[in-house]
């Protein structure tokens, strides 16, 4: 029903010359599953329910319709009015843009040339909203800001935490340190020495030393 929905939708404004024909273009949306471990998955989930919100609006409206069974009539008006509610509205964008900076994050983890300045500024971008929380009142603002906001950036914040833990964190700003992005900009004599110490066999104590004046050069 979803399916038949959307593409009567794409040929009404096919009909009304908003839309173009190509190749590529208007492709049907499913809403598929969230997996556990992709993040892209959750993005392009939330995505596609807010491209499919007019369809599945329909969609709900002629289970309603047709449905001969009380119980899927009521589900049908419970569902409907979540989905029309302000909270859900409010929820479905919100997590947009969360899941837009995750899916960032996650798309850079996975190329093999993105440099590690890049990657260190998009995870820093989550874990500096622990540095702003401040008290409010009890109020719409106050539920939204922080009941609901910082709740989910701190389930975020969790999960970027099981995956990186202090000792990778650390080693990912000491490889900043060696980042040639912009003339070096990010180079960083200190975290390039770090860097060394947590390699014993690779460095001695005497080439640490001469690892500076190197540095320095």
């Amino acid at each position: 029903m979803l399916r038949e929905a959307q593409a009567q939708k794409v040929s009404q404004a096919f009909d009304d010359g908003q839309l173009e024909s190509g190749n590529g273009l208007n492709q049907e949306l499913s809403l598929g599953r969230p997996g556990d471990t992709r993040w892209g998955s959750h993005y392009k989930l939330i995505v596609n329910v807010i491209s499919l919100y007019p369809v599945r609006r329909k969609v709900l409206d002629k289970i309603g319709d047709v449905s001969s069974n009380s119980n899927d009539r009521l589900k049908e008006d419970i569902v409907g009015y979540s989905l029309e509610s302000f909270d859900f509205i409010f929820m479905i964008h919100l997590m947009k843009t969360i899941f837009g900076v995750e899916n960032d994050l996650n798309n850079v983890l996975q190329r093999k040339d993105q440099d590690i300045v890049n990657v260190m500024s998009l995870m820093y971008m989550f874990r500096q909203v622990e540095e702003k929380r401040g008290k409010l009142h009890t109020t719409n603002l106050h539920h939204f800001q922080v009941e609901v906001f910082v709740a989910i950036i701190d389930l975020q914040l969790q999960e970027l935490k099981n995956r990186f833990d202090e000792v990778s964190m650390d080693l990912l700003v000491y490889m900043a340190g060696l980042s040639p992005v912009d003339d070096f900009k990010s180079f960083d004599k200190e975290k390039i020495i770090a860097l060394a110490k947590l390699y014993p066999n690779e460095f001695l104590s005497v080439e640490l030393v001469r690892l500076g004046d190197q540095l320095d050069n």
